[in-house]
């Protein structure tokens, strides 16, 4: 078993073993039962003998991000937590496919690995297929792009509901039931920057369109406001 310790000083509790000077070294240190017994290196394997306990001792550099952890065992309702303090948290990509914040249960297809980036998904929703800046909150919601946005997918957002589903770029769903915002083909437009703003049913087929509330309603022509 290899535990992480969070500051050399932890070694230096050992003050009645015969401590080697390579003990500081970054790495695993095996660390006897007996107080009398001498610390040792891990064998080729990374195992340590018996009656040894393995121990982590991090880097410089890993000191600096440990520092701003915590592990608390009882936090927020008794449950454990892991708190980071004194620093911001700053999450991008440079290579695709990274720097995005997942908080539930929701999928990402696979074949969207390379394309999904820079995202914040919260909840259980249905899947998210591709996207960059996109931001999805609730349950069974989902994004996979269509038509012309597939080429490049993303600033799309559902914020809440249920059932909801984006098919096109730079669109956005807030609540309701059944929305989606989508490509049609047979109308030769992308549908993008078109809103839908709660209901339940309601769909958008035209650019720049927007349908507020109510159920059922199909807003196709470009600048429509269906209310």
């Amino acid at each position: 078993m290899i535990k992480r310790l969070g500051s050399l000083l932890v070694i230096a509790a050992f003050s009645l073993i015969a401590v080697p000077a390579a003990s500081a070294t970054p790495g695993k240190l095996c660390i006897p039962e007996k107080a009398s017994a001498e610390v040792k290196s891990p064998n080729a394997e990374g195992n340590c003998a018996a009656k040894y306990t393995g121990y982590y001792v991090p880097t410089e550099a890993e000191e600096e991000v440990l520092q701003h952890l915590t592990y608390v065992a009882k936090g927020e309702f008794e449950r454990p937590e892991i708190k980071i303090s004194g620093v911001n948290v700053h999450l991008y990509s440079t290579t695709g496919g990274l720097g995005s914040l997942l908080i539930g249960e929701t999928p990402v297809a696979k074949e969207s690995e390379s394309f999904f980036e820079n995202s914040l998904v919260v909840g259980n929703s249905d899947y998210v297929k591709a996207g960059t800046g996109i931001v999805v909150f609730g349950k069974k919601n989902n994004v996979e792009y269509e038509g012309p946005s597939k080429e490049k997918p993303g600033y799309s957002d559902i914020l809440g509901g249920e059932n909801n589903r984006v098919r096109v770029n730079n669109t956005v769903i807030v609540g309701g039931l059944g929305n989606s915002n989508y490509f049609d083909e047979a109308l030769f437009q992308n549908g993008e920057f078109a809103d839908i703003l709660g209901g339940q049913g309601n769909d958008t087929e035209g650019n720049f369109s927007t349908i507020i509330g109510g159920s059922d309603k199909n807003a196709q022509e470009e600048y429509e406001d269906s209310k």
